[in-house]
Formats: structure tokens, C-alpha cells, sequence
């Protein structure tokens, strides 16, 4: 949430400095992965459970991924960025969601990741997901290795919170890899059902 996902500037500046804890450099916030449940920040887990099986897990019913959403959003860069989150190979979460997630929101959902919540229709978060390096001491930003997306419908998705969701694998269009939203990434968010399932908080 395919969170799915901020108004950051356009990708001019590809190294960031390792943080000690966060650092904002280049307007982006550089989280570390034991940071990852402290401050509340999840880059989408459906990119993990999406990646490893995209196939629903049992005869019930299927819940409609974000299918009508095509990639890569227009003008995602220029939304929001509400963080940058590495997870590099020293973490435990690192074969299903290694890499540099950059989250963005669009302006829709802009006020309500300030506020914590509820999200109006049409909200849309948008996670970059790409490779990295690390070089002399900075992260260096590599290839893209998918999108997400978390877009606000309360009608069409009633059965996800009133959320969907999508993940292509290396953004592109022809490779979407959820097949039911909630087996594979709703099952994730609910337990932030106070914040409208949306675990992206907002960094002053």
C-alpha cells in the first residue's frame, strides 16, 4: 500500500548518504530497517507476499486487484515523497523486499497522511521500488525492480478496506502481479485499520 507510493522532486540525485538513524538529504527521508516498526513506516508488504506468489491462496472469493490504475501513475515523482526506506542484506526481510523503497502520495491523500487518516476517494500511494549499491559509504539508487500502488475507492473496494492494490514487476504494464488483493496484500494492512490501513506516517 500498495502506500501505493508523495510529492518528491524529479530522480536528480541518485546517492544518499547512509543515516544514522534518518537523514533528509536531497528532500529524502532515508529510514533504516530497524526503523521500519518503531516510527510506523511498512513500505508496502504486498510487494513481498506479490513477488513471492502471485497466485490467490484458497478457493474463496478473489478480491479485485487495482487493475484500472496503468504504470506508472502520471507525475508520481512530483507528488509527495513521504520516505525513503533501504533494506539492505543484513535484514531478515531482505529476500522478499530488498531494495530502495521511495514512497509517494498524491495530493488526494496528501492532507489525510498529515492527519493520520481517514483517506478520501481517489487517495493514491505509489512505491518506487528499486535495486541499490553502496558506494564509499552512500546508497547509491539502481534499476527499478517494480511498482505499487494503494488507490482509495470505498465502493469498488469495500471488500479491502476501500483500498486497492497492484504491484508490477519492474513497472511495467504487462506484469502485474496481484490476482486477489486480499490474500496478498490487505491481509497486511488490516492491523493499522485505526489509520486507514495505511502504515506510511507523515515526517514533519
Amino acid at each position: 500500500m500498495m502506500e501505493p507510493s508523495g510529492a518528491g522532486p524529479p530522480n536528480d540525485d541518485h546517492r544518499i548518504a547512509r543515516p544514522a538513524s534518518w537523514t533528509l538529504h536531497s528532500r529524502r527521508r532515508v529510514l533504516r530497517e530497524q526503523d521500519f516498526q518503531t516510527i510506523g513506516v511498512r513500505s508496502h508488504a504486498e510487494i513481498a507476499l506479490a513477488v513471492r506468489d502471485p497466485r490467490p491462496r484458497c478457493g474463496c472469493r478473489v478480491s479485485q486487484p487495482a487493475d484500472d490504475v496503468k504504470p506508472p501513475p502520471a507525475g508520481y515523482r512530483h507528488w509527495f515523497h513521504v520516505n525513503t526506506m533501504i533494506i539492505d542484506k543484513a535484514s531478515p526481510l531482505f529476500k522478499d523486499l530488498g531494495g530502495m523503497h521511495n514512497v509517494y502520495v498524491n495530493s488526494v491523500g496528501e492532507a489525510a497522511l498529515k492527519k493520520g487518516g481517514p483517506y478520501p476517494d481517489k487517495s493514491m500511494f505509489v512505491t518506487d521500488l528499486h535495486d541499490f549499491t553502496v558506494s564509499d559509504g552512500s546508497y547509491v539508487e539502481g534499476a527499478r525492480k517494480g511498482l505499487a500502488v494503494m488507490v482509495k475507492d470505498s465502493k469498488k473496494y469495500a471488500s479491502t478496506g476501500g483500498w486497492g492494490f497492484q504491484f508490477w514487476e519492474g513497472g511495467d504494464p504487462k506484469k502485474p502481479q496481484v490476482t486477489d488483493a486480499a490474500k496478498q496484500c490487505f491481509a497486511c494492512h488490516q492491523p493499522k485499520k485505526d489509520q486507514d490501513y495505511v502504515y506510511s506516517s507523515y515526517i514533519p
